[in-house]
């Protein structure tokens, strides 16, 4: 047999000390075992490399004799046996050579079904069967699957298999659960049915996988049937279908790791894209005459570096398909280009590790030039999507173009009702001729994005463009922009109209808006002053100045003047300093605002005293209350959502060759295991220990300790290289690994260079990975804390230091420990038969946070700066929130010098806006305030003290300390800090990119009325606005005619306060509405209040000002989210969902299913809506469309859900389109 191909830079070294012994046999057929059975099938047989006239099949077993295969067209009547060697190119594991074999079926004939049977020097034996690839095939079926994992739709799926019965499957990657290194985890794929005997399977290398393991268990042998220029990257034909199978981890990984760690990607890597681009570039290019292009890689298109390196080739090069995995989460999304559409389509599948609703694996048909994707869950098709060889088939009817004339750069507004006319699904395109130009109306291209289990952003629609199914109709609407003066024809279709533009005055708009916060490089989240800059671009025909405003809430605060030359673009920039803590809305002119978090108030923070001497001290974060553990040893408990203890890095030590940490942890019992009981969100990779600024994607971490969806315990290292994380998990395999809920838990996870990596619980070694074939620099991440029960998530934002989410631990802890070194068994064994002692290595102990309240400092201080006063000290206003039994005292000190205290008086301060007399209290030419917090831990309730603001008036001075930057300039000491409110913060995106040049304006001082725009051309204009004082609204629902037909609806609801129109007071009732807009309405209809200081998870996809609303509805079962509970509420509602909603807060409900046959539509409605729609209907609140139609599918328009609403609170008559 040729010498295979290693070519991969990243691999890992070969793993683990011990050779896997059991024995496991998966035989189509039953067979007789001799009594010798000291070798065994290890895994398979499996098929790999299908084709017309050869397959090859590969078995693993734990002897190394030779083993024997016969095969045939006849099952009983095999032939003549052969005997297969094992292959002397296999890589070792734990020290001994793999036993593995290959044998390959040649000269066979196509299309025909062959038996086989594989048998071991003991006797045992193996049978399975197979058929060979049709040469002209008029149908072609194919399964496709993902992120296997540990597998527990296995069962399912194996039934599928036998019932589908494809030509074959592809695997899109990520078949173990820890990494690829941990070769026994890919029995979880190879062994897990009798599929895996009968049906080749061909393979794409998932992030998981990629190891010498992979290599040998699949890219060996595809790499020898089907040739790979590229290591990793195969391709092969079926009849008139070309696929293309490639490894995304060179980018998606690998370059990943580097850049969103702050690095750079290595020479290797930037050669092995630079080459797997081209090779597909070339191969597509030598394919276009295939009726179908199917790709298959692991990483989606949703993933940054796949749109960015793989999305232009894949379109340019006509691929009709793309097939993904990696988020765990089904998506379906087409090209983000309008001349492309759903020319290409890319799906992402859900992952198949466990059951879900949305999807496990998907089944394709190709027949008569037509694609059927099914995506399939339980057994059963959740969605489908088609897509033929003559794509985007579009018919435009009911064409609608704004007539003129308009001022030139105007945007005119163009609709048309868009049906698919072709055999395959379409992306709804406009195209508009304008004087010969092409321009295209589109879409938003914003997805519906949504977060994945594990926290990755991926997307959840078709990225902004509206889809149509063959024979469906929508009606699109959209603008183009008319740039030149003159005669414009403007074609659609075969409808075309003469627009007139003319002759625009200087008029200026303000577009990219970037913020920052401080005056560093990038923002800081501490700092109170604002930098603000945006683009200025004169749309007109002519020279003019303009005055940009800087806008705060609603108040004009700066404005600066810029004369611009018709269409010249000048940028502009502002400093505002903010006097108070809080969320503001910022804009420059009429731009689009921006949010701005200003950091406030301190607090109390109770602080665990550091017992290995390093005064590495932890620092207790939200409101953890305290226990005991089975051995009397005080603890505390997290609840999983604000609680978690930070220990800042005073960057007393390095970790070079190992390290080692433990938390002693009793997790909550509920039913279940995993993630789903340990955090209220159900976020994965619940931390115990972790240091860095983030556990998601990247090197971004020294240091992790997390539990996993499996319940089982994940511990990394981060390294300096590509290659990044190395990390393992515990044995799947082994029940005795994982966590224990409801039971004390030592959890260790120790790593050097030498040994690798062992996780132990109890002193049981619950996973092990030998040591990194690479010898990289162990990345630090100085001045990142070290948590416990907390850490960042998701995809790092460079600029802000963490990532994009946050993940939690609920349970409860007593101790905590890191050293610098890595720990034997026995000394872990050690440590923990004698907890409360230092135990071996403490000379390596950096880090012993014992949790005992004995041992937890619950008072602090804050001592602000020196302030000059010019006078006797009148009065010290301030505002705090004081607990229960916590209590804040405020020392006013004063001094002659700034430096020696001349006097002081305490004062204790109260819950509220108080101000305290401080007339006689001292004198001085300086004063300062140290302020002592007393926190209150508790078994019931723990109290935190907080203050938010100080006001000292002394003479004709002020001195105020309101934001974060102000108490900044102080110090503080023992049990008082400060909690960010950017941790508990969900973000979809970094800071802006500040860089750049700004142009010099003239500052102008603020009046009454400033003009927007000042004229110094030849013509004069009567565009302009106030922008120190903004125009005043127009009245509230003037957008509402009185010949609408639920115009007497609104007006009424106007009337009783619970509309009231949006800033320009209109009602926009014919707009989609979204969940969130609904509730709002109805629960101000309900009198329900919102819910204080609520937070939803990023996946509940809301806007903020909505939480409340949400989650008092969530309270008054008005509302229940999706089948995972999200809430959904910035997605547009549905008419099943409106009346829903409205029949929970009646309590409106039927049986009698009966009353809603006379909609001739009433099969279309979902069965969760069904008893409620039946409800509304038998009281007369739901009457439907007059074509007798209920389209509870259809997104529903404002005035409709208002109507519905109304009738059903007032009881009145039906409204007729409701």
């Amino acid at each position: 047999m040729k010498k295979r191909m290693r070519a991969r830079n990243q691999h890992l070294k070969r793993l683990l000390s011990l050779l896997l012994t059991v024995v496991m046999v998966l035989a189509m057929i039953p067979a007789a075992f001799a009594a010798d059975t000291a070798s065994g099938f290890v895994i398979g047989p499996y098929l790999l490399a299908p084709k017309t006239t050869s397959m090859v099949a590969v078995w693993e077993t734990s002897g190394s004799e030779p083993t024997t295969i016969r095969f045939g067209t006849d099952a009983n009547a095999l032939g003549d046996a052969v005997t297969v060697e094992r292959d002397p190119e296999a890589p070792a594991y734990g020290g001994v050579q793999t036993n593995i074999y290959r044998y390959k079926f040649s000269e066979l004939t196509p299309g025909t079904r062959y038996y086989y049977e594989v048998a071991l020097a003991n006797g045992e034996v193996s049978r399975g069967t197979f058929r060979t690839l049709e040469e002209n095939p008029t149908e072609i079926r194919y399964i496709s699957i993902t992120d296997t994992h540990k597998f527990d739709t296995k069962a399912t799926f194996d039934a599928a298999v036998a019932d589908y019965d494809p030509a074959f499957i592809i695997h899109g990657g990520d078949m173990v659960e820890g990494t690829g290194t941990q070769k026994e985890q890919y029995a979880f794929w190879f062994n897990s049915g009798e599929f895996i005997h009968n049906y080749p399977v061909v393979y794409a290398c998932g992030n998981h996988d990629f190891s010498d393991y992979f290599d040998m268990y699949v890219i060996d042998t595809q790499t020898e049937e089907y040739g790979s220029a590229v290591a990793g990257n195969i391709s092969f034909d079926y009849g008139n279908v070309h696929f293309d199978l490639m490894d995304s981890n060179p980018w998606a990984l690998f370059q990943m790791n580097a850049e969103t760690s702050g690095g750079k990607m290595d020479a290797a890597t930037a050669d092995k894209i630079e080459k797997s681009v081209q090779w597909l570039k070339d191969d597509l290019g030598k394919n276009q005459d295939k009726a179908f292009r199917i790709l298959v890689m692991h990483h989606p298109i949703s993933d940054p570096y796949t749109k960015m390196h793989i999305a232009p080739v894949a379109e340019a090069g006509h691929v009709d398909m793309m097939l993904a995995g990696h988020t765990h989460s089904y998506a379906r999304a087409v090209s983000d280009q309008p001349t492309v559409g759903a020319g290409t389509i890319y799906l992402t599948h859900q992952d198949s590790r466990a059951v879900s609703a949305k999807g496990s694996y998907m089944t394709h048909t190709i027949k008569d030039g037509v694609l059927t994707t099914q995506n399939m869950a339980n057994g059963g098709v959740v969605g489908t999507t088609v897509t033929a060889v003559d794509k985007q088939q579009l018919a435009y009817s009911n064409v609608s173009i704004q007539s003129g004339p308009v001022p030139c750069n105007s945007e005119i507004e163009i609709s048309a009702t868009i049906t698919n006319t072709g055999k395959g699904m379409a992306a709804a395109v406009i195209p508009v001729d304008d004087n010969g130009t092409i321009k295209y109306i589109y879409g938003d291209l914003e997805s519906d994005s949504g977060l994945s289990t594990s926290g990755e952003p991926v997307r959840v629609s078709s990225n902004g463009v509206k889809t149509l199914e063959p024979g469906e109709s929508i009606e699109l609407s959209g603008t183009v922009t008319l740039t030149e003066i003159g005669k414009h024809t403007v074609k659609v279709a075969d409808v075309s109209k003469d627009i007139e533009v003319q002759f625009r005055p200087a008029t200026f708009s303000y577009t990219n808006v970037r913020t920052k916060l401080g005056g560093g490089e990038v923002s800081d989240i501490g700092s109170d002053i604002l930098n603000i800059k945006a683009d200025i671009t004169n749309i007109g025909n002519e020279d003019g100045t303009a005055t940009a405003t800087l806008y705060v809430g609603d108040e004009a605060t700066l404005s600066k003047q810029y004369t611009l030359k018709a269409g010249e673009v000048k940028t502009c920039e502002f400093t505002y300093q903010f006097e108070q803590a809080g969320e503001f809305a910022v804009r420059i002119g009429d731009s689009a605002p921006e949010t701005v978090y200003i950091e406030g108030s301190i607090q109390g923070m109770p602080m665990v005293v550091d017992q290995s001497g390093k005064g590495n001290n932890g620092y207790l974060h939200g409101a953890p209350t305290i226990g005991t553990d089975d051995k009397g040893n005080g603890t505390i408990i997290l609840d999983g959502d604000k609680d978690y203890v930070e220990i800042p890095d005073n960057q007393n030590f390095t970790i070079d060759n190992g390290i080692t940490g433990m938390v002693w942890a009793k997790l909550p019992v509920s039913e279940g295991t995993g993630i789903n009981n340990l955090t209220p969100n159900g976020r994965d990779h619940n931390p115990l220990m972790t240091k860095g600024v983030s556990i998601g994607w990247g090197t971004n971490y020294l240091y992790r300790m997390a539990v996993r969806a499996t319940g089982k315990v994940t511990v990394g290292i981060g390294f300096n290289n590509d290659n990044g994380e190395f990390f393992w998990n515990d044995d799947d395999a082994d029940p005795n690994a994982g966590i224990k809920k409801g039971e004390w838990v030592q959890y260790v996870g120790g790593f050097d260079r030498t040994t690798g990596g062992d996780s132990y619980q109890n002193k049981y070694n619950s996973g092990h990975i030998d040591a990194p074939a690479f010898d990289s620099e162990i990345k630090n991440w100085p001045g990142a804390s070290t948590y416990i029960g907390f850490s960042y998530t998701g995809a790092l934002l460079t600029n802000r230091g963490r990532g994009v989410d946050r993940t939690m631990l609920a349970g409860e802890v007593s101790q905590a420990r890191m050293y610098q070194s890595k720990l034997t068994e026995a000394e872990v064994a050690a440590v923990a038969d004698a907890p409360s002692a230092a135990g071996p290595k403490s000379d390596d102990l950096v880090l012993w946070l014992n949790f005992d309240p004995k041992n937890i400092v619950q008072t602090g201080t804050h001592t602000t700066e020196w302030a000059e006063i010019s006078g006797a000290p009148a009065s010290l206003a301030y505002k705090a929130e004081i607990p229960g039994k916590s209590a804040i005292q405020a020392t006013v000190e004063f001094s002659k010098d700034g430096k020696t205290v001349s006097g002081s008086k305490a004062f204790d301060l109260k819950t509220g806006e108080n101000t305290i007399d401080l007339t006689g209290a001292g004198e001085g030419k300086y004063v300062r305030i140290v302020t002592k917090f007393t926190s209150n831990l508790g078994t019931e309730q723990t109290d935190i003290p907080v203050l938010y603001t100080y006001t000292l008036k002394a003479g004709e001075s002020t001195a105020a300390w309101n934001t974060y930057a102000d108490w900044a300039k102080g110090t503080f000491a023992d049990g008082a800090g400060h909690q960010s409110s950017d941790a508990y913060r969900a973000l979809s995106e970094d800071f802006d990119n500040y860089a750049g040049e700004v142009d010099e304006g003239k500052p102008v001082e603020q009046t009454a009325a400033s003009s927007e725009t000042t004229q110094t051309g030849t013509a004069a204009t009567t565009e302009t606005t106030t922008e120190t004082k903004p125009e005043q609204p127009k009245e509230a629902g003037w957008d509402v005619d009185d010949s609408h037909w639920a115009a007497k609806t609104i007006r009424a609801m106007m009337a009783e306060g619970v509309l009231e129109g949006d800033a320009d007071g209109r009602i926009r009732p014919d707009d989609k509405i979204t969940r969130e807009e609904m509730i709002w309405v109805m629960n101000t209809m309900l009198g329900i209040k919102p819910k204080a200081d609520t937070k939803l998870d990023a996946a509940d996809r809301s806007s903020e000002w909505a939480y409340g609303a949400l989650a008092a509805a969530k309270d008054a079962g008005i509302l229940q989210g999706d089948e995972f509970g999200y809430l959904c509420g910035s997605d547009y509602a549905t008419r099943a969902e409106i009346i829903t909603m409205i029949a929970r807060a009646c309590k409106v409900s039927s049986d009698d299913h009966s009353v809603l046959d006379g909609f001739t539509d009433a099969a279309d409605i979902p069965d969760w809506a069904v008893s409620a729609l039946a409800g509304m209907a038998a009281q007369g609140s739901l009457s439907g469309y007059t074509d007798g139609t209920l389209q509870p599918n259809d997104q529903i328009t404002r005035a409709e859900a208002f109507s519905l609403l109304y009738e059903a609170i007032t009881v009145g008559e039906p409204a007729q389109a409701a």
